[in-house]
């Protein structure tokens, strides 16, 4: 049975300080990480909580309160019924501005 000994060269030990030095920074990163995700998981948590104590203030609000529906009505201005005779109508531009509210130009000058 033959032993062989490798011997480590200085690369060696320079390639295992830079692996060790990998995993140490992936480590701090992971656990950076799992510190982000559980104030996450705090924050979350805290809003669910939140979030059902309003609910359960509005069904408790509801509880007394009975719901009221009203119609709503509108209202529209009434028209005259020469409003729609146009085209019966001699003079289309007096009957205009009777419908749009404005004054006939007096003719004295």
């Amino acid at each position: 049975m033959e032993t062989s000994i490798r011997s480590i060269s200085p690369n060696a030990s320079a390639d295992v300080d830079l692996r060790v030095a990998e995993l140490e920074a992936r480590e701090r990163a992971v656990a950076a990480r799992e510190q982000l995700i559980q104030a996450l998981e705090r924050r979350l948590e805290d809003s669910r909580r939140r979030l059902e104590e309003r609910l359960q203030q509005v069904k408790d609000r509801n509880a007394f309160h009975a719901v009221q529906f009203t119609t709503v009505q509108f209202r529209m201005p009434t028209v005259d019924d020469a409003y729609f005779d146009a085209g019966s109508t001699i003079d289309e531009d007096a009957w205009w501005s009777h419908q749009l509210g404005k004054r006939k130009p007096s003719l004295a000058a």
